[in-house]
């Protein structure tokens, strides 16, 4: 199966749907707060490779761009968003394999000096 398959099954249709006529007013965080949803969504798929994954993400919110009305012109501000919403992805995914660390602990000073034994507080 294709992602194009993928995207005309009657799931996807549906998800589409409702997240559509849900938002009267779309926004990109709206946008950025359910790639999360939709990547548990299409993890179902096991047949998909990770990247198929991904790209069903990405098309999957690129329909819902389409079909929403984002705020201000939307020849302007949609392929802005689709444009962006690739990256948000990947960066996500980053984060899940634990690439990139959010949160880390920042050594204070003293603990670094202490390191170099130039302070002994």
């Amino acid at each position: 199966m294709s992602i194009n398959d993928y995207l005309l099954k009657d799931e996807t249709v549906h998800i589409v749907n409702i997240v559509s006529s849900r938002y009267e007013n779309f926004t990109l965080d709206d946008c950025i707060s359910m790639v999360p949803s939709l990547i548990i969504y299409v993890e179902k798929f096991n047949e998909l490779t990770g990247k198929n994954k991904r790209d069903l993400v990405v098309e999957i919110l690129k329909l819902i761009i389409d079909k929403t009305d984002l705020p201000g012109d939307d020849e302007l501000i949609d392929p802005l968003l689709k444009q962006f919403i690739p990256k948000v992805i990947d960066t996500l995914i980053e984060v899940d394999k634990r690439n990139i660390k959010l949160n880390k602990k920042r050594k204070c000073i003293w603990e670094i000096l202490r390191k170099l034994r130039i302070c002994k507080k």
